[in-house]
């Protein structure tokens, strides 16, 4: 296994123009946290590797005119903490909070969490939510954006071609608005996702958008679930129509799944602490 270490975009670049000579293999090692793990579970994945720990231009938090841009190589903690985002965009800092033990989360990046393309990816449904889209770049520095929800294309894998790379994570700052993440696992600590909701909520105009993780490819839009919530009605009669359009939610993605009984209850629960959350957040204003 040979592992390069470059130090700059262009040093990246001209490393991903090469390993078009051999495509699938070589890897891009961003925290570790997943690619080392398949590796070591599975030697017959192993491949040379590309460490971007040292190339800077992927690290860090921008704030510009009308978006906050998120390095790819940002770690979780770092979101965690910074403070635009525990204010403008609180379901993403909640997510980084919940992701694993704090040893991964000082080491794990957004970047390598979407590219990993897992369906119980933390980070997934909240991007979704607050209507992130994701900017890659290509050996030749060429740029394309795409949505959040758009770059996995089955479990496990993505849109990106072999020389492309995440380069940012970009969310809009709209005013005014509320979001809010919840999942549940299978234990309290270092937990993986076994259905995970996460909410944005326009106050000005009454706008949701929620997402849910763990039931496919990438994160599945719960439309029916939204509407509900803009009708800003509280009553026990809408909380149940909610709860209910969740559940039909599941029911529709995963039809036959043996988890499709856990699911359909658990998203009830965690719909459930939406609604208080939302609720809660309006009455206040």
């Amino acid at each position: 296994m040979r592992v390069d270490a470059p130090s700059s975009l262009p040093e990246l670049r001209q490393l991903l123009k090469a390993a078009l000579s051999a495509p699938g293999k070589s890897r891009l090692l961003a925290g570790g946290t997943d690619l080392l793990v398949r590796l070591h579970a599975s030697p017959e994945l192993s491949a040379d590797l590309i460490d971007l720990s040292g190339v800077d231009e992927l690290k860090g938090i921008t704030i510009r005119d009308t978006f906050l841009e998120i390095g790819a190589c940002t770690t979780f903690s770092e979101m965690e903490r910074h403070p635009v985002i525990r204010e403008r965009c609180a379901a993403l800092a909640r997510a980084a909070s919940l992701v694993g033990s704090p040893q991964i989360r000082n080491l794990g990046t957004i970047g390598g969490n979407l590219a990993n393309a897992s369906p119980a990816a933390d980070s997934l449904p909240p991007l979704c939510a607050l209507d992130a889209t994701i900017l890659a770049e290509n050996s030749e520095g060429e740029e394309m954006t795409l949505p959040a929800g758009e770059l996995a294309t089955v479990p496990g894998k993505t849109c990106l071609r072999q020389d492309q790379y995440i380069r940012a994570v970009r969310i809009p700052l709209h005013r005014n608005t509320f979001s809010f993440f919840v999942k549940t696992g299978s234990r309290k600590a270092v937990a993986i996702s076994k259905l995970s909701l996460s909410l944005a909520f326009r106050r000005t105009d009454a706008q949701a958008r929620i997402f849910a993780g763990s039931l496919g490819a990438s994160g599945v839009r719960m439309r029916a679930a939204e509407e509900a919530l803009e009708r800003r009605d509280w009553t026990a009669q809408n909380r149940a129509a909610f709860l209910d359009a969740l559940s039909a939610s599941v029911e529709e993605n995963i039809p036959g799944r043996a988890s499709l009984p856990f699911k359909r209850l658990a998203v009830r629960g965690l719909g459930d602490d939406l609604w208080t959350a939302v609720k809660e957040a309006i009455s206040g204003e």
